[in-house]
């Protein structure tokens, strides 16, 4: 390939040939480039769907609750074995505890997992903390002594108290 750039009565060659090399090389890293985005993380159960919604709506995606116990602010009902604990409030989940059954790192892509996305307003080997998000959700990651995420609590504040 030639590039020329011409002024006036004069053309003068810019540049100079490319290779069939070359043109391979730029090829191979413009899809390189494409394949760095990191893949994207297996969501266990999708909180941000549940955060808010009313009992009805939550049991028509998870079943009837295993049990149901009367809490302060609200009834507090277990599905997935337990492994799902909501608390409602005015038939709206406003409290959500989930414990995840494989082990999960703590990592900045740990919110992930449960369909949240953003940044730690707090970070510490504990666990990390999030703040405003989908709405006037907070997200607490809690993690155990080896780094993984123990236990993950979701508070919506879109339900006043």
């Amino acid at each position: 390939m030639q590039i020329k750039a011409s002024s006036g009565r004069n053309s003068q060659k810019i540049g100079r040939r490319c290779g069939p090399t070359a043109a391979l090389l730029f090829v191979a890293g413009a899809l390189l480039c494409i394949g760095c985005k990191e893949p994207a993380v297996e969501v266990l159960i999708d909180l941000s769907r549940i955060a808010g919604e009313s009992r009805d709506s939550i049991e028509a995606v998870h079943g009837k609750p295993m049990v149901c116990a009367e809490a302060i602010p609200g009834p507090e009902c277990k599905y997935l074995d337990g492994n799902l604990r909501i608390i409602y409030l005015d038939d709206a989940a406003i409290m959500i505890f989930f414990k995840p059954q494989d082990s999960i790192p703590l990592d900045d892509r740990s919110i992930e997992r449960i369909g949240f996305q953003g940044e730690p307003f707090i970070r510490n080997p504990g666990g990390y903390e999030y703040r405003a998000l989908k709405g006037k959700n907070s997200v607490t990651i809690l993690a155990d002594d080896d780094s993984h995420v123990y236990r993950y609590e979701v508070r919506n504040y879109n339900v006043e108290l």
